[in-house]
């Protein structure tokens, strides 16, 4: 497991999360995770070197998820 600090989190549903984190990765400290509460397992991370890029990215990835439901 990737050692990481949750900047945010919301719940989209009883199933998944979408988190916000910053890791031990000196390439690409921040990254978007979705949490699949079923497994507790972390699943399709998206990257980034760049905090703000990164903090799009969750935004989005929070609104797109919540437009499906």
């Amino acid at each position: 497991m990737i050692a990481h600090n949750v900047l945010a989190r919301t719940t989209i549903d009883e199933m998944i999360d979408v988190v916000f984190c910053e890791i031990e990765n000196e390439a690409t400290p921040y990254v978007t995770w979705l949490f699949n509460k079923k497994d507790n397992g972390l699943h399709l991370g998206h990257y980034y070197r760049d905090r703000e890029m990164a903090r799009n990215d969750y935004v989005m990835r929070v609104l797109m998820k919540q437009s499906k439901f």
